[in-house]
């Protein structure tokens, strides 16, 4: 059975919600309301500057076109664009007290500091992730009661762009003279990697490549999918992904107001949760979160493992390894489609990269009539026993795809996902695998947008990467991301891996490759819902 997917109002959303803004350079701007009626006037200033993402979605489209007609060659297209989030402070000053207190759930009102723990952040205060020691939103530090995300193609674009929003924001002055919107810390600022490393993280992995896609048409042309769908209806997976391996998810996933992902049934969704104010629709909760990598830590780690389970500590060797931590290669190639050496081969067509899953084998999947063939390279081996890409391999643990899970059949990861719109920050290493501590802070800016931060984010770190009977029974904490190191009784923890040869190793988890530098818990209200906030009219609270 088939459920009419909504209409969505792409010019109601904002751009980096969805489909995201995938920008190269982002600046992060973390800013206090000292002055609500100036505040106000401000906001009403920013608005037309902020990013829809009907043109999001439409400069991506111009660029995809693009791309495909110089054969993958570069679009020339650049854009820089705006997004803005509240924290609960800023909502209380801007909302009614009832409806900032009643937003979400309690983790929102909580924030991330309080909640820190149950994320697996270190509990011993003197710990460098402890959050009394953040760098963002740390304990005791002053509210971020909105936060403003400016991104763009080029660096000089971004700084330019920020240069404009301070004149802007000039204008609007508190009695004090200073802007009634003002910073409370110094800017972040992320850049991707560059050269070979663009679009990887520090760890030398490509980042970002499993994204999912939002049912719903749009509302200004209804006959629209907001997400295309290149999958022909002959195929059982044509009503549940967008192109291969990119799945579909209800838009209540991501925003509020919307139908909501059924956990039983993926066709049919369920009912939008209430809005205490109709104006709070199409917004969604943004999680911003500082994670500092310690590359020559991880590496040595691979090295480590590649003797215990290999006999051997070569780049080669290593690298194979690692890409049983990370469940792909360095290239983003996952490793149940090439499970020897890497393919870069099934990164470069995102109709391919993908596309896989871990409990049974890949099938060839037919595209509707004028879509390019699919390239002929190999399909993904079923791993129900995780001899390819073990239990606590990261992006198994995140996202366990067609495997069943400890609270039920697949269907309910789906209910769990969120999007991601990470970015890097830091220098890079020119080779992450013989990289050399340096002294230097560097690590990943993760965002990510859901409906539920408690439902969605909390439970993905809590359940499953630092559980370590979940997804899966006896899969040990996420490889990369969990937190290995004892807190308290906390006993060391291990995981299985298995070798060239098929034989199982059970490796300790003694070593934390990344530490938490700070972040916070934000709302991204609607653009309706921000022309509510800055007249001040609420009247239609229900």
């Amino acid at each position: 059975m088939r459920t009419t997917e909504p209409l969505i109002d792409l010019d109601d959303v904002q751009g980096n919600v969805y489909p995201g803004f995938n920008k190269d350079h982002q600046t992060f701007r973390f800013l206090e309301i000292s002055d609500v009626p100036q505040a106000r006037l401000a906001l009403a200033e920013l608005i037309p500057h902020v990013a829809r993402s009907s043109a999001v979605r439409a400069y991506g489209e111009a660029r995809s076109i693009i791309k495909a007609q110089n054969i993958g060659g570069p679009s020339g297209l650049t854009a820089t664009w705006m997004t803005i989030a509240l924290g609960y402070t800023g909502c209380a000053k801007l909302f009614t007290p009832s409806l900032a207190d009643g937003l979400g759930e309690g983790a929102f009102k909580a924030g991330l500091a309080i909640r820190s723990p149950l994320l697996g952040d270190p509990l011993d205060a003197a710990a460098r992730g402890h959050p009394s020691n953040w760098i963002i939103g740390a304990t005791g530090s002053p509210p971020i009661d909105l936060i403003m995300t400016i991104a763009g193609d080029r660096r000089e674009d971004v700084d330019a762009y920020a240069s404009f929003i301070d004149q802007l924001l000039a204008a609007y002055a508190a009695p004090d003279g200073l802007p009634a919107l003002r910073p409370v810390r110094k800017d972040l600022k992320g850049d991707t990697l560059g050269g070979d490393l663009n679009g990887h993280e520090h760890f030398g992995f490509k980042d970002g490549i499993s994204q999912p896609g939002i049912r719903g048409r749009l509302a200004a042309s209804p006959e629209t999918f907001i997400t295309p769908r290149i999958i022909d209806s002959s195929s059982p997976l044509a009503n549940r992904f967008g192109r291969p391996g990119q799945v579909l998810l209800w838009p209540g996933q991501l925003l509020l107001g919307q139908p909501r992902q059924n956990g039983q049934d993926p066709d049919i969704p369920l009912e939008p949760l209430p809005l205490a104010a109709e104006w709070l629709r199409n917004g969604s909760f943004m999680v911003l979160r500082l994670l500092e990598q310690d590359v020559p830590g991880f590496w040595a780690q691979m090295r480590s493992y590649a003797n215990q389970v290999l006999s051997a500590t070569d780049d080669l060797s290593t690298d194979w390894i690692a890409s049983r931590v990370v469940g792909r290669w360095r290239s983003g190639a996952p490793v149940t489609r090439t499970p020897a050496v890497d393919n870069p081969n099934l990164v470069i067509d995102n109709r391919v990269s993908n596309d896989f899953g871990f409990r049974f084998d890949g099938v060839a999947i037919p595209l509707v009539a004028g879509e390019t063939p699919l390239p002929h390279l190999p399909l993904s081996r079923a791993d129900p026993n995780g001899m390819l890409c073990p239990f606590a391999g990261h992006i198994r643990k995140v996202n366990p795809r067609d495997d069943a899970v400890e609270q039920g059949s697949p269907n309910d990861t789906l209910v769990r996902m969120i999007a991601r719109r990470g970015v890097p920050y830091g220098t890079r290493f020119a080779d992450p695998r013989h990289a050399v501590s340096d002294g230097s802070e560097r690590g990943l800016i993760f965002v990510s947008y859901q409906a539920s931060i408690e439902r969605q984010f909390e439970f993905l770190m809590q359940q499953w990467v630092n559980g370590d009977d979940a997804p899966h029974a006896g899969s040990g904490r996420d490889a990369v991301l969990g937190h290995h190191l004892p807190q308290g009784d906390m006993l060391t923890t291990s995981f299985d891996v298995f070798d060239k040869a098929d034989a199982g190793h059970t490796v300790a988890q003694t070593v934390d490759y990344i530490t938490p530098r700070g972040g916070g818990y934000f709302f991204t209200p609607s653009i309706s819902a921000l022309t509510t906030l800055a007249t001040g009219n609420l009247n239609s609270e229900m």
